[in-house]
């Protein structure tokens, strides 16, 4: 009897812990250092995932160096299905996911903080 509860108790946890797994990754930005065709040099690869711009914008920034993301745009736009971006470095990578958003990215290094405002708009 006693076999058997421990035996119920040891299935009853591995299975709890299988299912309580995320169904996809919930991480939007991961560095890969790999060999773009179009560009002979090593590249950061940057994968966004379905939700908003904004979320999408302050998980790659935190987790490329934890860098504070001041939005200071009213609207939020919504990014639709998965995306793959290959650039240089941290700022190109910004750059090319603002590009199809009237959007632009200002990076002040020394406190780290990246600002999004609209583009051709006055400080």
């Amino acid at each position: 009897m006693f076999i058997k509860t421990i035996f119920f108790t040891v299935v009853l946890a591995c299975s709890l812990a299988f299912f309580a797994q995320p169904i996809f990754a919930y991480h939007v930005y991961k560095v890969v250092k790999s060999k773009h065709p179009s560009s002979p040099s090593t590249t950061i690869a940057a994968t966004v995932y379905p939700g908003t711009l904004r979320a999408n914008v302050e998980k790659l920034a935190y987790q490329h160096g934890k860098w504070h993301v001041v939005w200071k745009v009213t609207n939020n736009y919504k990014c639709d299905g998965f995306k793959r971006i290959y650039a240089r470095n941290f700022k190109e990578a910004i750059a090319k996911l603002l590009a199809n958003y009237p959007l632009q990215a200002e990076f002040y290094p020394k406190k780290r903080i990246l600002l999004i405002r609209l583009k051709n708009h006055s400080k």
